[in-house]
């Protein structure tokens, strides 16, 4: 998670020299960057609710993919701003996994699971 929000270190610096955006336009994409997190929340949980293992597969492929793609079609600030989006809205649908991995109902104990487990 941690990894997550210091991305913020390094996207302003590429905005800044691949698309040459201005600081207005920094500000609203790394807003719209932590605000489509919430999208991927509510996205996120109706999928993985269905078939938890293709959903996070799938999120887990669009959060590389964008990640990825980002220096090579991320040169104009249309391609960066929707890279961004799709980056934190498949991050948003990640954070979705942690309970379903932190609890088993069908486990003896009740379902609960030791810290080691926190990390998907």
């Amino acid at each position: 998670m941690l990894a997550h929000f210091g991305a913020y270190t390094y996207v302003r610096p590429f905005l800044e020299a691949v698309p040459q955006a201005g600081p207005g336009t920094i500000t609203a994409l790394l807003l719209a960057y932590g605000a489509t997190g919430i999208l991927g929340d509510f996205l996120g949980g109706a999928a993985l609710a269905r078939r938890p293992h293709a959903a996070f597969g799938a999120i887990a492929a669009l959060l590389a993919a964008a990640i990825a793609l980002l220096p090579v079609l991320g040169d104009g600030t249309v391609g960066a701003a929707l890279l961004l989006v799709l980056w934190d809205t498949a991050y948003g649908a990640r954070a979705r996994r942690l309970p379903l991995d932190r609890h088993d109902p069908g486990r003896s104990d009740g379902g609960a699971r030791g810290a080691g487990h926190l990390v998907p």
